[in-house]
């Protein structure tokens, strides 16, 4: 999903007290320095819309206890030399006591994006009462403009450190990388760092 990264825009949410919600957004497509937001955004006129519904178990679970479909679609972006594009997106996962499956898939009508077409399954496993999680997943997606598929397979670890902190670290395997014709393999390991206030 080519969503931006920076720029102006404004979304809209709906819920009901039943759990169903949808939620709409528009942004300006392209990056943009902080005092170039506003003219831009009009001037350009190259947005980026979605719209996503969908139903959670509990407002509080709301992340892990969720199935929504999103709908997207983006405008040509003159300067950067990207074709507007269109995709839809699958979303469910669902807490099973300490387990946390889940399923996403996607299709893009163009590809603008790394992959056109992807499907990902995985589950995680709470060690700590939700505090920590241990998972895997596996992923296949198909790269744009191309007929090569990409596989990929991680496992990874989430230490909620304190409240407000929490570590996640993982390795990621890929083969046959979207990105790439030169490397049929590729390994990365990742730790991030997430602290709120």
């Amino acid at each position: 999903m080519p969503a931006p990264s920076q720029g102006l825009g404004v979304a809209l949410a709906w819920a009901s007290s039943s759990g169903f919600y949808a939620l709409g957004s528009i942004a300006n497509a392209n990056r943009h320095r902080p005092h170039e937001l506003i003219d831009n955004f009009f001037a350009t006129a190259e947005y980026f819309k979605s719209l996503e519904f969908g139903r959670y178990g509990s407002f509080d679970n709301r992340s892990v206890d969720n199935t929504h479909i999103t709908l997207w679609q983006v405008d040509k972006r003159e300067e950067a030399g990207v074709a507007s594009d269109w995709a839809v997106a699958l979303s469910w996962s669902q807490q099973c006591g300490r387990w946390l499956p889940f399923a996403r898939a996607g299709y893009a009508n163009r590809g603008v994006t790394l992959l056109k077409r992807m499907i990902s399954v995985g589950t995680g496993y709470s060690t700590n009462n939700g505090r920590h999680y241990v998972g895997a997943g596996i992923n296949w997606g198909q790269a744009n403009g191309s007929a090569r598929n990409q596989y990929t397979v991680e496992a990874y670890y989430k230490w909620q450190l304190f409240n407000h902190v929490l570590i996640v670290g993982g390795l990621q395997y890929t083969a046959n990388p979207a990105n790439t014709l030169e490397n049929n393999n590729l390994w990365l390991g990742n730790i991030k760092i997430r602290m709120t206030f």
